[in-house]
């Protein structure tokens, strides 16, 4: 049984895999934040400059290291992302197959791991203590994304070793409003899932008949301040 302290980590990690991949990493230098804190914080303690890739583009042009994490971020942000929309859609996406585990192959290669006793009480349970024997991390990789993308494959890995089915293993959606492209780590697993209120009122919105839609124009545009004020009731 796995503890609420380890599901609670495993759903950070979640949560800045979706940050990263939802992430506008061409806005500004501060943008790395979001992979930063997911390597550093939430996969392992790994830093940047444990990363070969990263100290060899700062090298070789010259630039902070926080500016090369920003460059390979924006590099491997789209491949990325075709990534978890396979993992998402695996029945839909299957064209997507190839690519995404070459991708998780050559990124998750050349990892050295370090092994460390836990000095936490051992509990086979899990219920009062720690079920391991040691704790694992990395110690140096050659890819910026190594440590995400081994945590990828562990997680495959336990789906089709039929420890947990796929919905626990990989408990992240993907927007169903058409066109948007953006994930969810959402609280409870339902048959629909979008990213934001935004998303869900504008998918509501396609989908009605455009005759209703004309005729709710047609209202609005007759008495637009009532539609104003019950807009703003509702809010409160």
């Amino acid at each position: 049984m796995r503890t609420g302290r380890k599901e609670k980590r495993e759903r950070l990690v979640w949560q800045g895999i979706i940050d990263y991949a939802n992430a506008d990493f061409t806005s500004s230098k501060s943008a790395t934040k979001q992979l930063t804190k997911l390597i550093e914080n939430g996969l392992t303690e790994l830093e940047m400059r444990d990363i070969a890739e990263v100290k060899s583009l700062a090298r070789e042009r010259q630039i902070p290291m926080e500016e090369s994490a920003r460059l390979l971020a924006v590099k491997y942000q789209p491949d990325f992302k075709k990534v978890l929309l396979w993992l998402t859609t695996p029945g839909q996406q299957s064209v997507l197959g190839a690519g995404a585990i070459q991708f998780l192959q050559r990124h998750s290669s050349n990892i050295k791991w370090v092994l460390e006793a836990t000095d936490e009480e051992f509990d086979a349970t899990g219920e009062n203590g720690t079920p391991a024997f040691y704790n694992k991390r990395v110690l140096s990789c050659d890819s910026i994304m190594a440590p995400i993308c081994a945590f990828l494959f562990d997680r495959i890995d336990q789906f089709q070793d039929g420890g947990r089915d796929l919905l626990e293993a990989i408990p992240i959606r993907i927007c169903d409003r058409p066109n948007c492209g953006r994930f969810k780590l959402p609280e409870r697993q339902r048959d629909v899932c979008y990213c934001s209120g935004k998303c869900r009122s504008a998918h509501f919105q396609s989908q009605k008949d455009p005759t209703e839609k004309a005729e709710k124009m047609r209202e609005y545009r007759k008495h637009p301040k009532r539609e104003s004020q019950s807009s703003k009731r509702s809010v409160k």
